[in-house]
């Protein structure tokens, strides 16, 4: 078991860093199929905080899903669909997370909407484009929750100080050089 637990965190530290978009192994499941979890009040009040702060007004749905019900394991993903944008966040963001990497994943999230990536449906791109839109996104997630917190979340996710430190770093230099992708 012990394998298995420093193979998800070294998912989740690429994940939070940017350099993996999804991956296909998960290696244990925190709740059994058919189990269900709803948003809690406080990721619903972040959520709403995030959207404001993003001044984000169109239709928008947040929705978990679990690891059985997904053919490719992601932590969050958002994708447009019949019309408007959907964030959805498997419970184990919601059970395993505090209040700092919920935060960091939904202006993640929040942040592929609002940059339009959305429309970019996820089979048609590269690897390249994921990984840029990726670097966009925290570069616009640490706009909307602040360095501090962003740095807070990349720590939770398994980063060391010193690396989500220098992590921030890199995107606030990389920023400016970065095409134009989204709105």
């Amino acid at each position: 078991m012990q394998e298995k637990s420093e193979q998800f965190l070294v998912l989740v530290i690429l994940l939070a860093c940017g350099l993996v978009v999804y991956f296909n192994i998960f290696p244990f499941a925190l709740l059994a199929p058919g189990d269900t979890i709803v948003v809690d009040d406080r990721s619903k009040a972040i959520f709403a905080e995030l959207l404001k702060k993003a001044d984000y007004t169109q239709p928008i749905t947040l929705e978990i899903f679990s690891f059985d019900e997904e053919q490719e394991r992601m932590l969050a993903y958002a994708e447009y669909q019949q019309g408007h944008a959907v964030i959805r966040i498997s419970r184990y963001v919601l059970l395993a997370f505090d209040e700092h990497g919920k935060r960091g994943v939904l202006a993640h999230e929040i942040a592929h909407v609002v940059l339009g990536h959305i429309h970019y449906p996820r089979e048609e791109r590269s690897v390249n484009l994921n990984m840029l839109f990726d670097v966009e996104a925290n570069v616009k997630a640490i706009q909307l929750i602040g360095k501090e917190e962003f740095r807070l979340f990349l720590v939770e996710a398994g980063l060391s100080d010193a690396a989500a430190d220098r992590y921030i770093y890199d995107l606030e230099h990389a920023a400016c050089h970065l095409p134009e992708t989204g709105q």
